[in-house]
């Protein structure tokens, strides 16, 4: 089970990706869509519950830390990871779009995640994914780095 949680690890950072481009109209999706076509790294990830903020990044897998996701014009997205004690890991594939601010990232025709873009600027791209914990929420930001 521990093997499978560095691939479920990255898809939910396609998923926070995509809600970037989910905040726009048809016209404006279009230009948010070509905003987040790109390359991007891991950079951060940290979860909030109540007000505790705890580091993630640090404690993920290596190879979770090392992926590198793309998202294509044709809204596909594909996850690599590039340290060699990877080697072996497939790569993920899946689809993404946008609605208005939020990103939906699609693998083996299952929703995955609906991430909210809270950032794309630059060179940054900061997502965010709320999940349900009993009667309170878990905040998931993830950060990634344009290459």
């Amino acid at each position: 089970m521990k093997k499978h949680r560095p691939a479920l690890k990255l898809i939910l950072v396609f998923v926070a990706i995509l809600s970037v481009f989910a905040g726009c109209k048809k016209d404006k999706n279009d230009n948010a869509n070509n905003a987040l076509i790109g390359k991007y790294k891991l950079v951060n990830f940290t979860s909030k519950s109540g007000e505790v903020v705890t580091p993630v990044y640090d404690q993920l897998h290596e190879c979770t830390r090392d992926q590198t996701i793309e998202l294509t014009a044709d809204e596909l997205i594909a996850i690599t990871f590039t340290k060699e004690i990877c080697e072996g890991t497939e790569p993920a594939t899946g689809a993404w779009y946008l609605n208005e601010n939020k990103l939906t990232i699609i693998a083996g025709g299952i929703q995955l995640n609906e991430y909210k873009i809270i950032k794309n600027e630059g060179s940054e791209l900061v997502l965010e994914l709320t999940v349900p914990d009993g009667d309170k929420s878990v905040i998931n930001t993830v950060t990634f780095a344009r290459l």
